[in-house]
C-alpha cells in the first residue's frame, strides 16, 4: 500500500505544474480548480485507503517494535505532533477580550506569533469571555474570518 501512497503523490507533481501552465498560459482557471479538486480527492482517496490498511489490515505495531525508533513514548510524541500540526494547519484566528486579566492579551499574541497564519482580533470593554460580554462584536469577528 506504501507503494500506491507514493506513486499518487509522485504523480501529483506533474500534473499539478501542467495545470498551472493552463492557467498561466491558456488562462484556463475552471480546468485548474478541476484538477486541484481531483488531486485533493486522489490524495485523501491515497491517504484513507492506506490508513484502512495500516490499521485494519497490517500488523504494523508487531513490525515496528523492532524498530529503534518505535517506543510507546515516540509512538504518543507522534500523535501529539500529528493532532497539533492538523489542528494549526488550518486558518486560525483568535478573538481576545481586552480587559483579560486571567489570559492577558499578550498572551494572545504569544500564540499568535506561534501558530503559522494565525490572526487575532482583541476585543475592546470585553474581559476573558469575550463571547458572552461583546457577543455582537465576537459575532462579526468570526462571521468575517469565516467568510474569507
Amino acid at each position: 500500500m506504501l507503494d500506491v501512497v507514493f506513486l499518487a503523490m509522485l504523480l501529483v507533481v506533474p500534473v499539478l505544474f501542467w495545470s498551472i501552465w493552463q492557467v498561466r498560459r491558456r488562462q484556463r482557471f475552471s480546468l485548474h480548480r478541476q484538477m486541484q479538486l481531483l488531486l485533493a480527492v486522489v490524495l485523501l482517496g491515497t491517504v484513507l485507503a492506506f490508513e484502512i490498511d495500516m490499521r485494519f489490515f497490517t500488523d504494523w505495531e508487531t513490525e515496528a517494535n523492532g524498530s529503534p525508533y518505535y517506543t510507546r513514548e515516540s509512538w504518543n510524541a507522534v500523535w501529539t505532533a500529528l493532532t497539533v500540526h492538523l489542528l494549526f494547519a488550518i486558518p486560525t484566528l483568535l478573538i481576545w477580550g481586552e480587559s483579560d486579566e486571567v489570559v492577558t492579551p499578550s498572551y494572545g499574541e504569544a500564540f499568535r506569533n506561534m501558530i503559522p497564519g494565525a490572526s487575532m482580533v482583541v476585543i475592546p470593554e470585553a474581559a476573558h469571555s469575550p463571547h458572552v460580554e461583546q457577543p455582537e462584536a465576537f459575532v462579526k469577528h468570526f462571521t468575517e474570518f469565516a467568510s474569507r
